[in-house]
């Protein structure tokens, strides 16, 4: 800002950024909504899986979203299916596949196929 009586040129003082206390809770991320919509985006490829293998249960996957692709940087599969061709199915297809909205940081959670 120029001071115009005197000709000098000063700063405006720019507010400070509050930081947070360490060990405070973080935003998630994504809601569940945002979650569900990413991962449905798998949805065919999942299905494939369940065709090729004609297995039922529950496939759950353990996933960390990262914040800054929006796509899925690891994962492996949990429970009953750890260790099988159609949860290793599921798994490739749904990190190729799943799309979510960008955020800061990164999530990790569990997201279960229901195979009939």
């Amino acid at each position: 800002m120029i001071d115009a009586a005197e000709g000098k040129t000063t700063k405006k003082a720019e507010p400070k950024e509050e930081k947070k206390p360490e060990g405070e809770a973080k935003p998630a991320g994504l809601s569940r909504e945002q979650v569900s919509a990413g991962m449905r985006r798998a949805g065919a490829i999942v299905q494939g899986c369940n065709d090729k293998f004609k297995q039922s249960g529950m496939v759950t996957l353990e996933v960390t979203i990262d914040g800054g692709s929006g796509k899925i940087g690891r994962g492996k599969v949990v429970g009953g299916f750890a260790g099988t061709a159609l949860g290793e199915c599921v798994l490739v297809g749904v990190k190729r596949a799943a799309l979510f909205p960008k955020f800061a940081g990164q999530i990790t959670i569990q997201y279960p196929f229901l195979m009939k």
